[in-house]
Parts: C-alpha cells; structure tokens; sequence
C-alpha cells in the first residue's frame, strides 16, 4: 500500500527547493505533485499578503516494521520525522490487499531461440480502479505479447478482478536472462479532495526472475531451429490425376513451427532442372500467429512444377531437422515423396489431317511417302487421303488463314492481352502459320513493348509459344528443349518467360526483340520451300544436340 506525504512551506520557492532524497532509503518515490499558492487579507485597512508552497508525495513501502520519515529541509527550514509502521500481508489471504502482482515462466533453463512463456497475474479489489503498468521489457531478448485476459472471480465471497497478461520470450544468447521486476498501480476508493478523481494509489509488485540460457548444443543442425513441434503438409492447385507434359501445376508445401516465430523456418524447396521435371518457386509466405499457448510460426513455399516426360514423375522427399524443445534431442519433420501420373502433351495435328486406314489395300505401305517426324516419335501411320479430299481442306484452310491475318492486322494496334482471355482464345489445333502469327502478333502488343512485362502477359506468351512448338515440330517440345537451339543470350530469355509466367513476383526486363529474332531464324533454318520442316535438317541437328525429350 502506498502513503502520501504532505510537505508545506510557508513561502513561495522554486519546485525544486525540497530535497527529498533522504526518503530513498525506506520509501520508493512514485509521484511529486508541487503547488503554489498565495492570498491577500486586509484587517481594518491594513493589508496582509500569505505565500505557501507544498509538495504531494506519493510513497511505497520497501520493507516491513517500523519506518522513519526523515526530517526534510527546505531553504533552511527543517520538518519533524515521522514514524510508521509497515505490517506484512498475511500469508494465503489475497484478498487481504488492494492489488496484488505475480508471475510465472515456463522454464528456469533454456537454449537460445526457445520460446519461453511468462504469465503475469494481477488481481485487483472491486474499489481499485485505473490499473496501469508497463510493458515487459527485457535486454538480451524478443518479446512478443501473447494476449490479455480479463475477468472476475469470487473467493470467499469476495469478488475480485483477475487480469492475466502472456507473453512469449526468446533469447538471443548463451548467458543469463533477468526478468526485471514490473510495478503496477490503481486507485483504491472514491476521490480523496474535490481537487481530484483518484483515490488512494496502490501498488502491486512482480518479483524479479532470473532464466539460464545454455549454449547450443555440439551438433550437426545447421542452421540452428529449436521449436516444440514442427510439421509439413502439401497441398495442389489443380488435378494431380491429369498432369499433362508441359503444362504447370502448383505445389504448396506448408512448414508449421510451435514455439517458434516464421522468420526462423530455413527454405526447404528449392527451383531445380532435371531431364523429368521442372520447377519454378515464388517468394515463401511467412506469417506468425500469436496463440495462449504461445507463438506459431508458418511458412508456405510455392512452386510451380512442369513435366518433360510422360509416365511416372517422382518428387524426392523432403526433411527439415530441428531441436525439440519437448525432447531435448534432434528430430526431423518429413514430407513424404509423391510419385504422380504424368500423361502425354496433347499434340496439335493439323498438319496431317487424320483419315481412316484403307485395310483393303494389300500393298499400300510401301507407295506411302517416307514417315513424317511425327510418325516417326509416335509410332501411328497415317493412311492417304483422296484427291478431291484433300483439295477440300486446302481451301477450307487458306480461307482459316485469310481469315486470321485479317483479324490480326485489325486488332494488333488495339489489343491489350489478359492471362484468362489470352489462354481461352488460344486454339486447340492450329496450322503452323496460324500458330506462329499468334505468337508473333502477342510479342508485339502493347501490353509487351516496354518489356517490363506482366506475370499474366507472360504466360500468354508462353502459352502460344508451346502451342508453335507442338505444331512445328509435330511433336510435345518442352521450352527449356527449344532454348538449347539458340544462342546463350536468348536462352537465358527464353527460360526466364517459362519461369517468369509462374511467379507472382516483380518480373525482370525481357529482350522480347532477341527471342524474336533467334526464334524467327530457327523457324528458316528447319523450313524446306514447301513450308514443312525439313526431316534432313532435323536428323542432323538430332545428332549435335541432345533429344528434346529423351525417354528412360
């Protein structure tokens, strides 16, 4: 409980003319209220003017037992000392104080970066109003509050107001950790003058604590983790049952630490390139969660993955080690591997129209022109059509053709290219004309000539650029496979549209005008005059380079 000491001299001096710090000794000073005041009284016409100052002060207890007020000094004048007497608060009667403060950890030892949880309890009388303190502070450590709660409790009959304040605590380094001690203040009663609203202070006090902080362990965790409990989990974005080669489907992999903060969780996934698969990672997602039962902690790693072959694609298993904090021993958190179905790209087949096989004609194999590249990787023979048919689609498809470039000098100046309008325009069969003058009119759009593209116009442009590919080579080509015949430079442009059309990220400056131009040459270079790709050419170039997709 607090006292309040009232300290009157009877003339005006500065604020600072009373020395109190003979108090120090017993006493804890929690405020000083200095005033001034004088008045003028006239007494059968003679005037009389009176000055005073006075200080309030405000003082807590340090010990129990008789406590002596020491004499206080003023410009010379001195004041008599004053003796009190201090009880002690009755042992198990808390209801017994105004205000009464205690706290609790969760563990007296700990390692650096463990979570320590510290409650602080504050119970308070129905009187005791304005309850205030300070924040938990502590050096050498980070503390995230947790939470308060707030509520009332009857004991014995007696109703008191309970509020709990949780923190969690994580320290930094080996050594040891002091938990200074909090004060916390109310007004007990009603007003005590007609000059303020307060009541009596009093004071409620947690006791210090002390935590060792042992060193690291002598182990092989690098970097080093320390968490109760921690899990992976993955989710898909899209069907796992029709994994197609070339086309992307998103992972989502989700790291959850309890008693640790998401700043702390190491990356687990990384992009990487293999002859099976690719995958492309966007920036993780950190988030910390404040519960009562302490901090935890969520990292969510993205990647977008893309099949080169058909079949069996199996994604490795994945650890994270750490230290339990439970177990006081290393543990490792696994997500198991997964091993998906991929099927086979769906192959534009314009080129050559499909027709019924003649079974009727003993001899026919062998007036059939060579096989085609296509024939060659499949495997299918396609039969011949008649004359007549074929000067059909001939002219159906010059008239596709007329129709297109018609569509595409009206709208080139005009369009500006979305992700769900570009893919859903993009056609299922095309001939190799139509599929490259779609490729051609989106690099030149608005939307891409100040090449600071974004994500969403780059995977248009992806898009129509894997459709050119299937056609021209009649086959499922993947874009890290067209990027080996180019140049370095436009490579490294090539890759950066397959990668930039899955991240969410700001995208780097493309060199649309390069890709364009290597990709325009090799177009001439494995073109005959027909139009067609050159089986010669394509042979030979086969023998330099490595298969565009190579099976196992």
């Amino acid at each position: 409980e607090t006292l309040t000491l009232l300290v009157t001299f009877d003339n005006q001096v500065n604020e600072d003319a009373l020395d109190l710090s003979p108090l120090y000794q017993n006493f804890e000073i929690l405020g000083i209220s200095p005033n001034t005041s004088s008045s003028v009284s006239i007494i059968n016409g003679q005037a009389t003017r009176e000055a005073s100052t006075s200080w309030r002060v405000t003082l807590l207890p340090r010990n129990k037992g008789n406590l002596t007020i020491p004499s206080l000094i003023v410009e010379g004048a001195r004041s008599q000392a004053i003796t009190i007497s201090v009880s002690a608060v009755p042992q198990g009667d808390a209801n017994s104080t105004p205000l009464s403060a205690t706290i609790n950890v969760s563990s007296n030892a700990v390692l650096p970066e463990e979570q320590i949880l510290v409650t602080i309890l504050l119970s308070a009388a129905n009187n005791v109003g304005d309850l205030n303190g300070p924040p938990l502070q502590i050096d050498g450590a980070e503390v995230v509050q947790l939470g308060q709660d707030v509520q009332r409790k009857i004991n014995n009959g007696i109703s008191r107001q309970e509020i709990t304040l949780r923190y969690a605590v994580f320290a930094q380094t080996p050594g040891t950790l002091n938990i200074p001690a909090l004060t916390f203040s109310g007004s007990e009663g009603g007003r005590t003058s007609i000059f303020t609203n307060r009541g009596r202070q009093v004071v409620a006090r947690t006791t210090p604590k002390s935590i060792t902080v042992t060193p690291i362990p002598q182990t092989s965790l690098k970097p080093w983790l320390v968490a109760n409990d921690i899990s992976i989990s993955a989710d898909w974005a899209g069907d796992v049952q029709n994994i197609r080669v070339g086309e992307p489907i998103t992972r989502s992999v989700s790291i959850v630490a309890r008693g640790q903060k998401a700043e702390a969780i190491p990356p687990l996934l990384s992009s990487s390139q293999s002859s099976a698969y690719q995958s492309y990672q966007d920036q993780a997602q950190l988030k910390t969660d404040t519960l009562n039962s302490g901090i935890q902690g969520t990292r969510i790693e993205s990647e977008a993955i893309i099949a080169n072959t058909e079949g069996e694609l199996v994604l490795e298993e994945q650890r994270l080690q750490y230290w339990n904090a439970r177990t006081n021993k290393i543990e490792t958190a696994v997500l198991p591997a997964q091993t998906l179905e991929v099927l086979p790209a769906i192959v534009s087949n314009s080129s050559t129209t499909p027709n019924t096989v003649n079974t009727n004609t003993n001899n026919l194999e062998q007036h059939l022109a060579p096989p085609s590249l296509f024939e060659q990787q499949t495997g299918i023979r396609v039969s011949p059509v008649s004359p007549k048919l074929w000067q059909w689609l001939s002219a159906i498809l010059a008239m596709l053709c007329l129709a297109q470039a018609l569509y595409i000098f009206k709208t080139r100046g005009t369009r500006n290219t979305q992700i769900d309008s570009a893919e859903s325009s993009i056609p299922e069969s095309a001939t190799e004309k139509e599929a490259w003058a779609n490729f051609i009119a989106q690099l030149k759009s608005k939307t891409l000539k100040n090449e600071h593209v974004d994500s969403k116009d780059v995977a248009a442009l992806r898009k129509l650029l894997q459709v050119w590919t299937n056609v021209f080579f009649e086959q499922a080509v993947s874009i890290d496979s067209i990027s080996e015949l180019l140049s370095h430079e436009a490579a490294i442009q090539l890759r950066s549209i397959d990668s930039q059309a899955f991240s969410n990220a700001t995208n780097d400056a493309l060199n649309l005008h390069l890709v364009t131009k290597e990709l325009t040459s090799l177009r001439k270079r494995y073109r005959n005059s027909s139009g067609s790709i050159s089986l010669m050419k394509s042979r030979q170039k086969a023998e330099s380079l490595p298969a565009l997709y190579p099976r196992g």
